[in-house]
């Protein structure tokens, strides 16, 4: 009948785990709140809560490394081990020719880079209504706008303080852009999700709460970088001291490292300075500069920028409004950053990385809470509730796992599978789920999808079949078994499940026929839409990341520090007049 078409969706993983769930849960609550050897022992990667968090587990491998779903699932919760190959090119900006030393930022892609980069336009003041072609000086930033670093490293006990809005006269400054060559392969430790994404929403959890160690000293998205920056490199001379960690991978808008070691024969070679352009060198218009108010880079020896600007200050006036057309976005520098982001939407070319997937560890395999205190984004995963000491097993296993991993021992591409899965099974799903489609489409498609693993010769046996449908993708990882990590077990089972679940509810399906009544199309619709909204893959949400055939368009979604909160929830193309802003920075989250 049509309900129970419907309420089939969710049977299966509910009756894969079931059985776990009680052992899970016994797991979280004899916990003690002092962590000792031995209770810290009982806190493990359960194979029952990864099947429980399967498509959870499922999306962080089939994202990872890509702009796109790392957006749609911006509070990740696992880490892996990336080697960067020698010869790739990195990109640094800042107000000096002279090479960094200690730890910086390096961004992937030119165009990121360029907007720390730039040189201040001399500046001696205006009428207040920009009636000198000068914009009125900014406001003074929210709490939650980026801040430039100080030129020293503080203790982590001492949290850089905001140096003044710049706002005074000053004179011009050149900025200038690095150029850095990995001279050797990179070992870097990535974190998943939007993890540069400096605010309360939990994009900094796994950093903060799990590396850290911060539960009961929590750090300030935007303040607390330089501090985090500095407490994130130390652990690669102190925890990881042997596993040869050069620094911290993580994406905002546009991907980034953390570089624990910029002097000479920390691992970079200095390919080239270039200072860059005022904007009477160039012709370029004032308008193309406004992205940047105008701090420009610091005086040397005063103050150097940090991993990005922030979002512009909400009371930042612009002719339309924030946000809204000719505002703060409208900017020729900032649109060409989007662009260049855009293109890293579905990954990046090969040889750029290697993400080590049999080293993941992640929070959806431990027997923690990951609820989400704020009620109105209860989808968000949170580790802010986590017990100190589930904590403390999953940095162990980081730890353990650094140590461990290296190029000579194999790593199995679980990601290639992910993307077997969901390009055999995404479009057909929505193609299902369309208002336009009808009966004897939706039953070609189902049947495509099923029959080749139905042995209709002899009686037809459900779970045999499901068995073979869900197995389809798992051979090759299968035949490589002997060389698995205690992680790799893990990823299997939750993408048993998740191949499992699509199977078993096609199965359900394929009785639909173009003699089917209105109400079954409806209920199979309905299942499909549920299947789809439990699997969450980032190719479902909105304009999925696709090309909008139009150049000034990009399909768009909140990526740090540009959005608003209509961007996340419903992606669509925008030209760079209609981008918000306003998702991290005003506690949307």
């Amino acid at each position: 009948s049509a309900m129970r078409l419907v309420s089939r969706v969710g049977v299966v993983a509910a009756a894969v785990v079931c059985s776990c769930t009680h052992a899970s849960a016994n797991a979280v609550t004899r916990k003690s709140s002092t962590a000792s050897p031995a209770s810290l022992s009982e806190i493990s990667p359960d194979v029952c809560v990864a099947r429980a968090n399967a498509p959870q587990i499922f999306n962080s491998v089939n994202n990872a490394m890509r702009q796109w779903g790392s957006s749609v699932h911006h509070n990740g919760m696992s880490l892996f081990l990336v080697t960067v190959p020698a010869g790739n090119l990195f990109y640094h900006g800042c107000g000096t020719p002279d090479r960094r030393a200690g730890f910086e930022w390096l961004a992937f892609e030119p165009e990121h880079a360029v907007l720390f980069g730039g040189s201040r336009e001399p500046w001696s003041g205006h009428d207040g209504n920009g009636g000198d072609g000068r914009p009125p000086p900014p406001a003074p930033p929210s709490p939650n706008a980026q801040f430039v670093m100080a030129s020293e490293e503080p203790p982590p006990s001492e949290p850089p303080q905001r140096p003044p809005f710049p706002g005074r006269p000053t004179a011009g400054r050149r900025g200038y852009f690095h150029t850095y060559k990995a001279e050797r392969d990179l070992r870097i430790l990535y974190v998943d999700g939007q993890a540069a994404a400096k605010g309360p929403m939990g994009t900094l959890d796994t950093q903060d709460l799990v590396l850290l160690g911060l539960k009961n000293n929590p750090m300030d998205g935007m303040m607390g970088e330089m501090t985090r920056a500095t407490m994130l490199c130390n652990l690669t001379k102190t925890e990881w001291a042997g596993a040869k960690i050069d620094g911290i991978l993580r994406m905002e808008a546009g991907f980034e490292i953390i570089y624990c070691d910029f002097a000479a024969g920390g691992g970079l070679d200095l390919v080239s300075v270039v200072g860059s352009p005022f904007k009477n060198e160039t012709g370029q218009a004032e308008e193309t500069r406004r992205f940047l108010p105008p701090s420009g880079p610091p005086d040397e020896g005063e103050n150097r920028e940090a991993s990005e600007p922030g979002p512009p200050p909400p009371d930042y006036p612009g002719p339309g409004g924030p946000g809204g057309p000719g505002g703060p976005w409208r900017d020729a520098l900032s649109m060409e950053w989007i662009r260049a982001v855009t293109q890293r939407y579905h990954g990046f070319e090969p040889e750029r990385f290697d993400v080590d997937f049999s080293s993941m560890v992640s929070a959806f395999w431990y027997p923690l809470n990951r609820t989400n205190p704020d009620v109105r984004r209860s989808e968000l995963p949170r580790l802010v509730n986590a017990s100190e000491d589930a904590l403390l097993a999953m940095s162990g296993r980081v730890r353990e796992v650094l140590h461990d991993r290296d190029a000579t021992k194999p790593s199995m591409h679980w990601q290639a599978v992910s993307d077997r899965v969901v390009s055999s099974f995404g479009p057909r799903l929505e193609a299902m789920a369309g208002e336009s489609s009808t009966a004897a489409a939706m039953a070609w498609q189902i049947n495509s999808l099923i029959n080749p693993f139905i042995n209709y010769g002899v009686r037809v046996d459900r779970n045999e079949s499901v068995s073979h449908c869900a197995s389809r993708h798992l051979a090759r990882p299968l035949e490589l078994q002997q060389h698995w990590t205690k992680e790799d077990h893990l990823v299997f089972a939750a993408f048993e499940v998740v191949g499992h679940h699509i199977c078993d509810t096609l199965f359900d399906l394929r009785t639909l026929s173009d003699k089917s009544s209105e109400d079954d199309v409806l209920a199979a619709k309905t299942t499909a839409r549920n299947l789809m909204k439990w699997l969450g893959w980032a190719r479902f949400r909105g304009c999925g990341g696709q090309s909008c055939g139009d150049p000034e368009r990009i399909c768009f979604i909140p990526m740090f520090p540009a959005g608003g909160e209509d961007d996340h929830f419903h992606p669509r193309c925008k030209t760079i007049d209609e981008i918000g802003h306003g998702y991290f920075s005003r506690g949307i989250w």
